[in-house]
């Protein structure tokens, strides 16, 4: 992709749709509060966190690859795995969102098989 091109125009679009629908979230009262593009380490791979009742929920959103649907190994080469793994590491009350255009099916069975363990 290149920056400023036409799927960077897409991607940025997605983004402020997903932003925008948690932005009223707040706006209504649902949640407490909002912040876009954390700077620093704190927000690094995430576009925002929405926080309610003092629990951060980060969100990572992408349209779509170039090469069809996400798979694990496209998530890992963009880091959205090992940013997961980070802010997952560090606060154990935090929750984090992938969301795309297109699903990623093999992060809704690893998902999937996590909710039915007992322990980390």
């Amino acid at each position: 992709m290149f920056p400023g091109g036409v799927a960077d125009k897409l991607g940025n679009i997605y983004e402020a749709k997903w932003i925008l629908r948690h932005a009223l979230l707040v706006l209504q009262g649902e949640a407490d509060s909002l912040r876009i593009e954390a700077l620093g380490e704190d927000g690094g791979g995430f576009e925002f966190w929405v926080e309610k009742d003092r629990r951060k929920v980060w969100h990572q959103s992408k349209v779509r690859t170039s090469a069809g649907s996400w798979t694990l190994g496209a998530l890992e080469r963009e880091q959205v795995l090992a940013d997961f793994a980070s802010k997952l590491r560090s606060d154990m009350d935090t929750a984090c969102v992938f969301v795309s255009s297109d699903p990623v099916k093999p992060f809704r069975v690893l998902t999937g098989k996590a909710r039915t363990t007992d322990s980390e």
